[in-house]
């Protein structure tokens, strides 16, 4: 529809408009036009390839992540999130990972001391009590059980 620029127009068109800055007020404008438009399911499919396996360089992630600090997800945000995050687990690898994370990190005798002042004083109801009691409880028992299980298993490689 309507008049077709040659390759050769658009290329001088192109070099014309390179290096120019263009004014707020016209990048205004132009967001003012597309706004209210939505993508069709079409262009999305294909932004969404276009971004796939993107890898972002480290100042990239900088900005982005200081651009998010401070944020504050809505509730109405949590909760679909929350449900979105229903039903899903961890693989065996992932779990592993954390794991090992998990174990192999070891606290400073100067973080300990900032956590037990930090919990001095504090007043627990007879709830919280006992959901520790048994929380403490199932980790000791699975602290032997894990004990035997090595006990048990060194004993079969001597044999």
């Amino acid at each position: 529809m309507g008049y077709k620029h040659t390759q050769e127009t658009k290329d001088r068109m192109s070099e014309a408009k390179k290096g120019k800055k263009q004014t707020q007020e016209h990048i205004k404008r132009c967001a003012d036009l597309r706004r209210g438009k939505k993508h069709t399911q079409e262009t999305r499919d294909k932004m969404s390839k276009a971004a796939t396996g993107r890898k972002f360089t480290q100042v990239e992630k900088d900005k982005m992540s200081k651009s998010a600090t401070g944020r504050k997800a809505t509730q109405e945000t949590k909760n679909k999130l929350s449900i979105l995050r229903k039903g899903r687990r961890h693989s065996q690898a992932a779990k592993d990972k954390m794991s090992e994370a998990a174990t192999s990190r070891k606290v400073t005798q100067a973080t300990k001391d900032k956590i037990r002042k930090a919990n001095k004083g504090k007043k627990r109801t007879q709830e919280i009590k006992d959901k520790m009691s048994i929380s403490s409880k199932l980790a000791h028992r699975k602290f032997r059980i894990n004990k035997a299980v090595a006990f048990y298993n060194s004993i079969r490689q001597v044999m």
